[in-house]
């Protein structure tokens, strides 16, 4: 019964998803081409993030995936476009305080170089400063 709420939960979500992810959550983008949805769920999986059923989706997602430590999630989306974004936040099973937003927050440089980690340079197309070239200024 779990699986089929879920899916029509997401079902839903994919129909109504209209809105575009602010770009303060951008990271680094991949190359898609050289990164198939199997290889990159596996490189995550491999890594402690799994599929994250129940969040809300943005426009042009392609995937989502979550590493939960103790209360807290690090959520991460990644795009069809191969942008890969990322927030920390309270975990989900926490109910209205996730939902209100309690501890959201963009990912610190050490989070976004971590997950970076995960991927070979050859794979990574760009990173966030270096499109917008702030200096590193991610507020």
């Amino acid at each position: 019964m779990y699986m089929k709420l879920t899916t029509l939960y997401r079902q839903i979500m994919n129909r109504i998803a209209r809105e575009i992810e602010p770009e303060i959550y951008r990271m680094f983008q991949l190359h898609l081409e050289d990164m198939p949805y199997q290889k990159m769920e596996r490189i995550f999986n491999n890594n402690g993030f799994y599929y994250n059923d129940l969040s809300i989706r943005f426009k042009n997602q392609l995937y989502t995936c979550r590493l939960v430590e103790g209360d807290h999630q690090m959520h991460l989306r990644v795009y069809n476009d191969g942008w890969v974004t990322g927030h920390y936040e309270l975990a989900s099973f926490h109910g209205s305080d996730h939902l209100r937003g309690v501890d959201y927050r963009p990912l610190l440089e050490e989070e976004i170089s971590l997950v970076r980690g995960f991927f070979s340079p050859m794979v990574i197309v760009s990173d966030y400063f270096d499109v917008d070239d702030n200096e590193g200024d991610r507020e």
